[in-house]
């Protein structure tokens, strides 16, 4: 196992005072286009049906003010070929980035999430295309931090002892990043007693998604499941035309990270990464192509956040001496909840298809995509997106054709919305795909499951550096006297009392009720 980071915890420091600060947070992207050339063993290009970009970290570097990560992408592309044949081709390249950042140190902890958006396939001719994306990563860097207030001028034992705080509670995180690469899953796929022989694997697609991630000490269990999605040739027709057969079986399994950093009481969010696959079509006892043995090297990302309540000075003065202070805004990362849920997805659209109809459904590949969007008006949290489909079709001759559409999606969760606002990192998945044509109308039925976590977040304005001058304090009130004092709405007792230079908790109401004043001896 790679381990990123591991929290060091210096000595010396209040740890009430500490907690890890979100130094950066941002999408790095960049436009990457290149084009690519057939193997000779494959036949010309007629129509690309659908490309589906996996993208992976394969190297970072964190340290001396420099973050640099590098990467790659592996571009599967499935194609209706010049003969009427479907055929699928790999391209692979590589992309890298570099940023700078005067905190950023061995001692900060990089989450660095992959991201390959707007693939479009163009065709310069029948062996050639091009392949755009925006690839890079979405980037979070956290940073130990101790937020007790720098103190400058006078500091005489007096000096600190009359020092009055107001202190807070903020929701806290400190931050676990962990990666292990080589992990293995190899299972041989059967087809079901109706379906045919098959002649020819044209296309496989494993999906990984987790469906459970638990923290414990010294663990971390993984429960996830391998959508493996096989599109096979089952020979000819009389008339010449190809017949295919789709094998789509849902995998699960389990595995666990070990390392002893991680300790009970974490939330976390883990992605799991194809790095290596490897599909093959054989025989059965009976001698027949019946069986699909599949090996997958994957990876798994993992990022634990533990709850961490940190104090917070928000104002201080001096009973002895004049005060000036400097606050910053501090914005704190909390996990909100763990998500799991599904929720099933039933709906029409019209793809761009005669109306008279003539078109049948071989296979549909849908891609679901969840953000958190918004709060409904029962202040939930609710997730928003996307399902984009890619239609292999047959038309009226029995020939190959392609479409693309997309279905909205929308689920409202049993999960708050946070006072402050919330940000998710979340996986779905697709499972049961059903899509019907009734001549231009499509007709879609799924089923939809997630899993994932929310992160919510809250500004404090708090004190960065406090100075003790030289100058003993004027304060308000007669030494020795006793006043009366009518608080004023929404004013704090912490307030009152650094006005007339007196402790906080001196301040005593002379009665009880609505309207009482406070009782204030200035020694």
């Amino acid at each position: 196992m790679e381990y990123t980071k591991k929290i060091n915890f210096r000595i010396g420091e209040d740890e009430d005072f500490c907690s890890a600060e979100q130094i950066c947070g941002t999408v790095s992207l960049k436009d990457q286009s290149e084009d690519f050339i057939l193997p000779d063993y494959l036949p010309d290009v007629k129509k690309v049906i659908a490309v589906f970009p996996q993208c992976a970290i394969k190297g970072r570097f964190m340290g001396s003010g420099t973050l640099e990560y590098e990467g790659e992408v592996s571009y599967r592309v499935l194609y209706v070929a010049e003969d009427q044949s479907v055929k699928s081709v790999l391209f692979t390249t590589g992309f890298e980035e570099k940023m700078g950042g005067e905190e950023f140190s061995e001692e900060c902890v990089e989450l660095i999430r992959p991201l390959c958006k707007n693939t479009v396939v163009r065709m310069l001719n029948p062996r050639k295309m091009n392949i755009r994306s925006s690839n890079g990563a979405e980037i979070s860097v956290y940073r130990r931090k101790c937020f007790l207030p720098a103190l400058y001028g006078a500091r005489t034992l007096d000096d600190e002892q009359a020092l009055q705080t107001l202190l807070t509670q903020a929701k806290g995180v400190n931050v676990l990043s962990l990666r292990e690469s080589g992990l293995t899953l190899s299972e041989d796929v059967s087809f079901e007693a109706a379906m045919p022989t098959a002649e020819e694997l044209i296309f496989a697609r494993p999906v990984l998604s987790v469906q459970e991630c638990r923290v414990l000490e010294g663990e971390a269990q993984i429960r996830g499941v391998a959508d493996i999605f096989c599109l096979l040739s089952a020979g000819k027709t009389e008339g010449g035309r190809e017949e295919w057969l789709l094998l789509n079986r849902p995998l699960s399994f389990s595995q666990t990270l070990k390392n002893e950093g991680l300790h009970e009481g974490g939330k976390c969010f883990a992605r799991l990464l194809p790095e290596g696959m490897e599909f093959r079509l054989r025989e059965d006892e009976f001698g027949q192509k019946r069986v699909v043995e599949m090996d997958v090297t994957y990876l798994c990302d993992l990022e634990v956040f533990y709850d961490k309540p940190t104090a917070l000075c928000l104002d201080a003065y001096s009973l002895e001496r004049e005060t000036e202070k400097n606050t910053v805004e501090k914005r704190f990362f909390a996990p909100v909840a763990q998500l799991k849920g599904g929720f099933s997805v039933n709906e029409s659209v019209t793809p761009d298809l005669p109306e008279e109809g003539g078109y049948s459904v071989v296979c549909t590949f849908a891609e679901p995509f969840l953000h958190v969007a918004q709060e409904d008006k029962n202040g939930k949290v609710v997730l928003e997106g996307e399902c984009a489909l890619s239609l292999l079709l047959k038309d009226s001759a029995g020939a190959p054709d392609v479409r693309r559409t997309s279905l909205p999606l929308r689920f409202v969760t049993d999960v708050p919305f946070p006072e402050g606002g919330v940000e998710g990192q979340i996986s779905v998945k697709a499972s049961g795909v059903r899509c019907r044509l009734d001549k231009n109308r499509l007709s879609c039925d799924m089923e939809l499951s997630f899993c994932g976590l929310l992160m919510g977040s809250s500004c404090y304005a708090a004190v960065d550096t406090l100075r003790i001058l030289p100058e003993k304090r004027q304060k308000t009130g007669r030494r020795g006297s006793v006043i009366l004092y009518y608080p004023e709405r929404d004013e704090s007792l912490f307030g009152i009392a650094k006005k007339y230079g007196v402790r906080p908790d001196s301040l005593s109401f002379e009665e009880e009720g609505e309207g009482a004043p406070l009782m204030i001896y200035c020694k």
